[in-house]
């Protein structure tokens, strides 16, 4: 009986050990794909005198070309 119950708890353990392995792996792929995204997005920050120059159609259009960039993926 005492060999049966060893052998129960090293399987439970080697499951907890197999799971939290995966939980990891899952953890890290996804903070992979977080950080490409978060770099694909900042692709060109305007200067402080840049922004300025714009006028209100310009700006409105910048919003029209990222909205349609953003709806094509």
């Amino acid at each position: 009986m005492a060999k049966f119950s060893l052998s129960i708890f090293i399987g439970l353990v080697a499951c907890t050990i197999a799971c939290k392995s995966e939980k990891t792996k899952e953890s890290s792929k996804n903070s992979v794909q977080n950080t490409t995204k978060e770099i694909q997005v900042v692709k060109h920050v305007m200067t402080k005198a840049q922004q300025d120059s714009l006028t209100p159609d310009q700006v409105i259009q910048e919003f029209k070309e990222g909205n349609t960039r953003f709806n094509n993926g």
